[in-house]
């Protein structure tokens, strides 16, 4: 994404919150002669000092996500993404409380339309708005699809490339390639299905997937959808729904009834997986013995490790 005019800006802040932020009654938009944004609301303006900036490969700019004011990086550096921190007044402060990011991966080909919410972050208006204080969330995404050696997958060892991305106490969310050119295009399949993977869902590859922060149980799906009145990030609904019989891709998982861990040297840990749980392939060596794996607990922290390929169910060519 380039930067856009910015005179452009204002005028699209203006008639876009007009429609879509009446009922709170705020307008945001962006003084690129002062340098500020501007939250208009009961007939006084608020605001909170922003210098744009263009570093060639790095930019960082005041616009829209949506119908929602945010401040934008594009990277196009070592790894390409576009993260929209999105903007709120409220309380007589401005506050981060969703960033949203879309990222892939220059290493491998991975992409990802990722939102995060439930951030709550205050900002300081006695002092100009650091935008890089927000590149965290997008750094994260990038690093754990960087990790990931994707080379087993178009080399052939594996029939298709399952990612897991998201995991509670109900449902796995999962990205499926299913071929080196949908991987080269994007085009991964997103799943979401119950932990006993009685239901699934799928969804197509413009699918964003929002996390809450502080509700792990609230997982949303949207798109950015398109009207006379602007654009607008919207509910999506599932292209199919089946059940597990259905399901022809699910994630790798562990066949053996402990599969232990082991370090650097390839000698045994004392940690270890259970059968049936489900992880994402990082890395297989030459000969399929050693297998570098990601396992999700349900709290959503990770835990990367190597294992013998031996105790895994994969999908071998």
């Amino acid at each position: 994404m380039k930067k856009p005019n910015t005179a452009l800006i204002v005028l699209a802040a203006l008639f876009i919150n007009n429609y879509c932020l009446a009922e709170a009654q705020i307008k945001y938009a962006y003084n690129s002669q002062e340098n500020k944004i501007l939250a208009h609301q009961s007939g006084s303006d608020t605001f909170l000092e922003f210098y744009e900036r263009n570093e060639g490969n790095s930019s960082y700019y005041f616009d829209f996500f949506g119908e929602k004011p945010a401040i934008v990086h594009d990277n196009d550096s070592l790894n390409s993404y576009s993260s929209y921190s999105i903007l709120d007044y409220k309380d007589n402060n401005f506050r981060v409380d969703c960033i949203y990011v879309e990222a892939k991966s220059n290493q491998n080909g991975i992409n990802s339309k990722q939102g995060l919410c439930g951030l709550n972050i205050k900002i300081d208006r006695k002092e100009n708005l650091a935008p890089e204080k927000f590149d965290n969330v997008a750094n994260d995404m990038v690093s754990r699809n960087n990790s990931i050696d994707t080379s087993y997958f178009i080399t052939g060892k594996v029939k298709y490339l399952p990612i897991i991305i998201f995991r509670n106490h109900d449902k796995y969310i999962y990205k499926v390639y299913k071929s080196e050119q949908d991987l080269i295009d994007g085009k991964g399949i997103v799943f979401s299905c119950k932990n006993n993977f009685s239901d699934c869902d799928s969804y197509n590859e413009i699918t964003w997937i929002v996390i809450s922060k502080t509700n792990p149980n609230k997982v949303e799906f949207k798109e950015i959808s398109k009207s006379s009145n602007g654009t607008f990030l919207t509910d999506v609904k599932p292209i199919t729904s089946f059940n597990k019989a259905s399901l022809t891709m699910p994630p790798f998982e562990i066949a053996s009834d402990k599969a232990y861990f082991y370090d650097a040297t390839f000698n045994k840990k004392r940690s270890y997986l259970i059968k049936g749980d489900k992880v994402t392939l990082l890395s297989m060596d030459n000969n399929k013995k050693w297998c570098k794996i990601n396992y999700l607990s349900e709290e959503n922290k990770n835990i990367d490790a190597t294992i013998s390929c031996f105790d895994m169910s994969i999908a071998e060519k």
